[in-house]
């Protein structure tokens, strides 16, 4: 499906503004908050945010242009709702009607007045689900993604080049470049079964998912969509890389970043479209060609550098 964290958007509709959260002075290492990660229903990865004077529970994606708030909780906390435009409702796919902005705090650390998109609909099939961190966000400090021991930490942007592999001296450390797609997707460059395509960070995923576009071009295995009932969208919740489908076998064996190899990763087939586009699908060619998702991010300790535009990763025990 393509939800609104797909589209463009003006940036004049949520402007916020950057918070000073990194000492000019020193390029050292400065860790800004430590975040216990628990897991959603849906096999999401979900951190304790703090907005206004309430705790709550968000996901992270990195595919998501701007963050999002679900409408019952922007009610019960009694924001201000700003209805958008009648072209920026459309941008938004029909899912946002309002806008809005509240302090956002992760633990003692103060975003500020931030601006969140609000939607009706719940966020995924897991209540606890009160908001989407997007990109707006995500990338105003350094990210490091230590899912197999439970965190997810906030660092600093105005570090020493290259110096943010911090736990450990002498296990290999896995470097390669860390890109934006013209659709927002944050994605890295690896090898499946040798060949060489464009991975997505996505927290948002249970495990693997794979393009049946030019699967075999990209893969070296022919693969095709799920066939999954027709769905009434009214009736689902927001699933913003599409409706979870059925763990298969692909043939994936191998899945390098660098130095770094995932053997044997789980896999599912995005439901999505790759003839004319149908109302309950996503057009195969507009989602990323596969996305690394929750199992596998266990199994490597990964650190975001959004100052330098790098993707460095661990096994998640080096020392």
């Amino acid at each position: 499906m393509w939800y609104f964290s797909r589209f463009f958007l003006v940036a004049a509709l949520l402007l916020i503004g950057s918070p000073s959260v990194a000492d000019s002075e020193n390029c050292a290492l400065r860790q800004l908050a430590s975040l216990n990660v628990t897991m959603s229903s849906d096999g999401w990865v979900l951190i304790p945010i703090q907005v206004g004077p309430t705790k709550l529970e968000a996901v992270i994606d990195f595919g998501a242009r701007y963050s999002i708030l679900r409408e019952a909780v922007a009610q019960e906390l009694q924001l201000k709702l700003v209805t958008f435009e009648r072209e920026s409702r459309f941008i938004f796919g029909g899912v946002a009607k309002y806008k809005s902005r509240a302090p956002l705090k992760f633990g003692n650390m103060s975003i500020g007045d931030t601006a969140f998109a609000v939607v009706q609909k719940p966020i995924g099939n897991d209540p606890r689900v009160a908001a989407s961190l997007g990109v707006d966000v995500l990338t105003m400090f350094d990210v490091e993604l230590d899912l197999a021991h439970g965190k997810v930490n906030l660092f600093a942007k105005n570090h020493c080049p290259g110096k943010v592999v911090y736990w450990t001296q002498s296990s290999p450390v896995s470097s390669v470049p860390l890109n934006f797609t013209a659709w927002d997707w944050l994605q890295i460059p690896v090898q499946v079964n040798g060949r060489y395509v464009a991975a997505v960070i996505s927290p948002i995923s249970e495990d693997v998912y794979v393009n049946p576009h030019h699967s075999v071009q990209n893969f070296g295995v022919e693969i095709h969509a799920p066939d999954l009932p027709v769905v009434d969208l009214d009736q689902i919740p927001m699933m913003p890389l599409g409706r979870s489908t059925p763990a298969i076998t692909l043939g994936l064996k191998t899945i390098a970043m660098g130095g770094i190899t995932i053997l044997n990763p789980t896999t599912h087939v995005f439901d999505c479209d790759d003839g004319a586009w149908s109302i309950e699908r996503t057009a195969c060619p507009d989602m990323p060609n596969i996305a690394l998702g929750v199992s596998e991010l266990k199994k490597i300790r990964v650190y975001l550098d959004f100052q330098d535009r790098m993707f460095y990763a661990t096994v998640p025990d080096a020392n």
